[in-house]
């Protein structure tokens, strides 16, 4: 029985590296989104960003950069996400900022 145990919770110990490796690897730091801040940032990544600060973001439509907010190392963007609309700002390697707007 212990040993049965033990065998478990190495199996459960050997997949939580392997789970946080996938995730550092396929999420974009704030710093790749600022980086293309030029470019086309994709709407789900712009829309995560809105949810991972607490606001809902239920049927994303269309982000498209926010020219007068945007500044060197800041790239602004407006999405419109349905049910309602926000300003997310990514600050260099930093932080995030989000805010409804109307």
């Amino acid at each position: 029985m212990f040993h049965h145990c033990l065998t478990r919770m190495r199996e459960n110990l050997s997949v939580i590296p392997f789970a946080a490796l996938v995730a550092v690897v396929i999420t974009p730091t704030q710093g790749q989104v600022a980086q293309a801040a030029g470019d086309e940032v994709p709407l789900d990544v712009v829309a995560d960003s809105v949810r991972a600060r607490g606001y809902a973001c239920e049927d994303p439509r269309e982000a498209k950069r926010d020219e007068a907010a945007s500044k060197p190392d800041e790239a602004a963007w407006l999405i419109d996400c349905g049910n309602a609309h926000y300003r997310v700002v990514y600050m260099g390697d930093a932080s995030v900022e989000v805010e409804p707007v109307d």
